[in-house]
């Protein structure tokens, strides 16, 4: 019978479509590798969280045909065993744009409202910190996406109800496209950043991109800029944006993701409390997980029965 390895923990939606499928299915705790190989030697099969699963793991599985991610990235992936192993990746495609969009906008605001700060001084008795007026907003302003994807365009849509304007640089977008939704399309990156108040980044990571928010661009920022990330933390250099950060050369970050995850204590936007962080959590929303999870099951399920039309898979280009 056709079986189906569950890699880390899944919502009870999730559960409730494999139930439905009527498939075979064992459940392996993150990181249990030995249980783990145990089972793929007979699974057809993996829905799989954001756990590794690299060449030793790939190895282990002689009859997989399709390992279906609950998400987007395949960054926990060894991509390059799999093709050479025929399987297939598939992904969940537009399940998590809203969830990243919210958590883009919470970060911005976050981050120019400088709302942790205040909340420590309350918490601490500093009630004359808000003295200091070290809050601006975000009507009037301008922001710029760099990528318009499908996260990107629900940003700028939450953006323009924030009263912005909203440009974009996204060098595979056709121009028109951009305009057609009332967004300002830039063509050169390095112009972008130089007028724009917020940016935000949407972009994937990968060799074309990691580092592409580096000590140069950030020098053309505004003083009171702000830059948000809920991409990959390897989009920046971190030391280059905590060192403007702290020197004033730009106001405030927020950032979702990180070059190393879980985030080790020695990374500089840690020192740092005019930088907002989240745990690479902005998909993490209940609603989202639900969704991410039947999708991933259910492009695991269509796969192995033949039902391949709405399973979406994971094209590295």
């Amino acid at each position: 019978m056709t079986k189906i390895v569950v890699y880390g923990a899944l919502d009870a939606k999730g559960y409730e479509a494999l139930e439905d499928s009527k498939l075979k299915y064992v459940c392996v705790p993150a990181f249990d590798l030995e249980l783990l190989h145990r089972e793929l030697g007979d699974a057809e099969g993996v829905v799989l969280r954001y756990h590794p699963f690299l060449k030793e793991t790939l190895l282990k599985a002689p009859h997989l045909n399709i390992i279906s991610r609950v998400g987007v990235g395949c960054d926990n992936i060894d991509m390059a065993t799999a093709r050479q192993q025929g399987i297939d990746v598939a992904i969940t495609g537009d399940v998590s744009s809203r969830a990243v969009a919210e958590q883009t906008l919470t970060l911005m605001l976050a981050a120019a409202k400088q709302i942790i700060r205040y909340d420590d001084a309350i918490r601490e008795g500093n009630w004359q910190l808000r003295e200091s007026i070290d809050a601006i907003e975000l009507d009037g302003k301008s922001m710029l996406l760099i990528g318009f994807g499908r996260i990107g365009r629900r940003t700028g849509e939450l953006c323009k109800a924030f009263g912005m304007k909203v440009h974009a640089y996204d060098p595979f977008v056709d121009s028109d496209e951009i305009e057609s939704a009332g967004v300002v399309s830039v063509n050169a990156l390095n112009e972008g950043i130089a007028i724009a108040d917020f940016i935000s980044l949407h972009i994937p990571g990968g060799k074309n991109n990691d580092g592409i928010i580096n000590k140069e661009l950030i020098s053309l920022m505004k003083p009171q800029a702000v830059i948000v990330n809920t991409s990959r933390g390897t989009l920046f250099d971190e030391n280059a944006l905590s060192d403007a950060v702290r020197e004033g050369r730009i106001f405030s970050a927020g950032t979702d993701v990180f070059s190393k995850e879980p985030v080790s204590k020695d990374n500089p936007l840690l020192g740092n409390k005019r930088i907002v962080l989240s745990p690479h959590n902005s998909a993490m929303t209940k609603e989202c997980m639900s969704r991410l999870c039947v999708k991933a099951v259910n492009n695991a399920v269509e796969y192995l029965v033949g039902d391949k039309d709405n399973v979406l898979l994971f094209e590295d280009s």
